[in-house]
């Protein structure tokens, strides 16, 4: 049974920017996520997407405070070449946390501390992208009742889902194929 200490899968929803505090915590978080990985196995989740992020700070009036009705993002002080990877913000999100610390996640940094621990980088991309992709004239978007396009979100929504992105990693090796006993 030491194979169900290994999955196919791991995820990590909304939570992987807690650990990108330090340059170390986010990669002992990687390493533990790819040390439960089956070769083959893969390793995906969401995080703020800290290109647009750092889009709508630089934009913003005082250039460390952005948001709408749905989410409020203050940044600490940082240099002046702007906020970088592990850059400390508090976040808001109406109706799930308030002032809650959070770190800037480097898509090229998480990459490379994937490939560290020899996961492959498969997709990254902005939820817009994934949106308009994968939802907008999907069977999902004919089918369902998910509008069909931006414009029929609450623009404050359409926003605030713009601010993340979803990732997927593949761990390298050849799948094990399971073989049952006789």
């Amino acid at each position: 049974f030491a194979s169900l200490d290994f999955f196919d899968v791991v995820s990590c929803q909304f939570a992987i920017h807690y650990s990108f505090e330090t340059i170390e915590r986010a990669r002992e978080f990687v390493r533990n996520a790819s040390s439960k990985l089956r070769p083959g196995g893969y390793f995906f989740g969401t995080t703020v997407d800290m290109k647009v992020l750092v889009q709508r700070i630089s934009a913003s009036e005082n250039g460390r405070r952005c948001g709408n009705s749905q989410y409020d993002v203050v940044f600490d002080e940082f240099g002046a070449e702007g906020p970088k990877n592990g850059s400390r913000y508090v976040f808001s999100l109406v109706d799930a946390v308030t002032d809650v610390p959070e770190y800037l996640v480097d898509p090229d940094v998480l990459t490379e501390l994937c490939a560290e621990e020899g996961l492959e980088l498969v997709r990254m991309q902005n939820f817009y992208s994934i949106y308009n992709e994968e939802i907008v004239g999907s069977r999902f978007g004919r089918n369902a009742n998910i509008p069909n396009s931006a414009s029929k979100f609450d623009p404050d929504t359409w926003e605030t889902l713009g601010l993340y992105m979803a990732f997927v990693y593949r761990k390298k090796g050849e799948p094990e194929t399971m073989r049952h006993a006789k």
